[in-house]
């Protein structure tokens, strides 16, 4: 058998032989897999972070829109009730966190109560206790918008270059006012 100069395990073997061949078609393709792995490796990374981001963001406004909801079931019969406090927990701030008590964990959390113009759609927001805002009035069909809204921080590289480092949610509730 002639040798033909290369390292033994190279991809260069003997000339002549149809096993030469095979043994170098398989010493040749040795790391192969690994390479094309570390390739597609950082494109994988970014297509899973980036799902969990866009989860993590469907999530938050399913439960921003329950709390949401929530305080519209309060805001339907005791409007008036906003702040923590008012009226026992039989207000609006408090039955949202309630709802959902890690909402109020989350940067840039709130909750906006506003009295919805039904003419015109201009929303006037407003806080307080029943006895103190004496000024606002509601009467039976009034409408009455719940909103809740916070900032979720996203750690995929695409939703970040596609969304920014912080993504700010809300979700919104609208109710006529009982009498």
């Amino acid at each position: 058998m002639v040798k033909s100069g290369a390292p033994e395990g190279s991809c260069a073997g003997t000339a002549g032989s149809r096993q030469g061949w095979r043994v170098r078609a398989r010493t040749c393709e040795r790391g192969t897999a690994l390479v094309e792995l570390a390739l597609i490796m950082p494109i994988l990374a970014m297509i899973v972070f980036s799902s969990i981001d866009l989860g993590r963001t469907a999530s938050y406004q399913n439960r921003m829109s329950n709390a949401a909801r929530e305080g519209a079931a309060v805001a339907q019969f005791t409007p008036k009730a906003v702040n923590s406090g008012c009226n026992g927990d039989r207000n609006i701030v408090d039955r949202v966190r309630k709802q959902n008590a890690s909402l109020a964990q989350m940067t840039g959390y709130t909750v906006t109560v506003a009295k919805k113009n039904t003419s015109t759609g201009v929303l006037t927001t407003y806080t307080g206790c029943t006895a103190t805002t004496p000024t606002l009035t509601f009467a039976p069909g009034d409408r009455i918008v719940i909103t809740v809204s916070a900032d979720l921080k996203m750690s995929g590289p695409v939703s970040v270059a596609v969304i920014g480092n912080t993504a700010h949610l809300r979700r919104s509730a609208e109710l006529v006012v009982q009498g």
